[in-house]
């Protein structure tokens, strides 16, 4: 059991486009790569069937009041790649400098200059929706015991490969050890108030209310990826979904009661917790 914090965070959520949406707690996804980070796992290596920290137990309890705010940014147009080798690709901007002005006579360079195509190397503006003053409190589960004694170690002297950070590479992340507690499961048929984010799969839903306004929001969220081709390792350029859950947004002030599923509801000191 840890305490995560920052200044700041953003989890996108991936079906936004235009205005770059965070989810307001940080996905299973984003737990498992900052655990790969610290111990300096190479980037999306993890996601092999029989690897652990694929496998990792996690849940979330969000411990502040929500709070956003927008970042405006500008990116780059790209819409081509060039291949560095057989498996690789990056993306590369059209000249932002305006080469492609040079040679035109005046009035050409004055209607491209004023009335410019959308084309690679424009700015791209966006809106970036930033979570501020966030805590966490993430529980971790796993069969493999040398994966929680180095995760364990690395917490408690802080001492990691890759620096942790809140989604995006600016919003480092603070981590707090609060030590290793016993998880007593909670024997399913009554109504308990959960203090995590709950996936909907874990809930009876016969059991939920019909009147839903005291309900917390859902969040569609990815869960696990894998190897699109399963003959060649995971890498950015060959990753997919392979789990896709929605999720119950439970806050400090919720009172999220519900019956969850068999094994599936655990107590761990004085709170009730659902893993993703």
């Amino acid at each position: 059991m840890a305490t995560l914090e920052g200044d700041y965070a953003h989890f996108r959520i991936p079906e936004t486009t235009r205005e770059n949406l965070s989810c307001p707690f940080p996905p299973r996804t984003a737990i498992l790569g900052m655990v790969a980070a610290m111990m300096g796992k190479p980037r999306n290596s993890y996601w092999i069937t029989n690897d652990p920290i694929r496998n990792l137990k996690v849940a979330v309890e969000i411990l502040n009041p929500l709070k956003r705010t927008f970042l405006k940014i500008n990116y780059i147009r790209v819409k081509e790649t060039v291949s560095l080798d057989r498996s690789t690709k990056v993306y590369i901007p059209e000249d932002p400098f305006g080469a492609g002005l040079i040679g035109l006579n005046d009035e050409d360079f004055q209607n491209q200059r004023e009335f410019p195509k959308y084309s690679r190397g424009m700015n791209a503006p966006f809106k970036m929706n930033i979570m501020k003053d966030v805590k966490y409190r993430v529980y971790l589960s796993s069969d493999d015991d040398s994966l929680m004694q180095e995760l364990q170690q690395r917490l408690t002297k802080r001492k990691f490969v890759f620096p942790p950070y809140l989604g995006h590479a600016n919003l480092l992340a603070h981590w707090e050890f609060e030590g290793i507690h016993d998880a007593t499961p909670i024997a399913a048929g009554k109504p308990i108030q959960c203090n995590t984010v709950a996936p909907l799969s874990a809930v009876r839903l016969e059991t939920l209310p019909y009147d839903l306004a005291g309900t917390p929001v859902l969040y569609n969220l990815p869960m696990a990826m894998k190897a699109a081709d399963e003959t060649k390792p995971p890498s950015i350029w060959n990753l997919i979904v392979e789990r896709v859950e929605s999720v119950f947004l439970v806050q400090p002030s919720d009172q999220f009661m519900a019956v969850f599923k068999e094994d599936r509801a655990f107590r761990v000191k004085d709170k009730s917790i659902v893993f993703l």
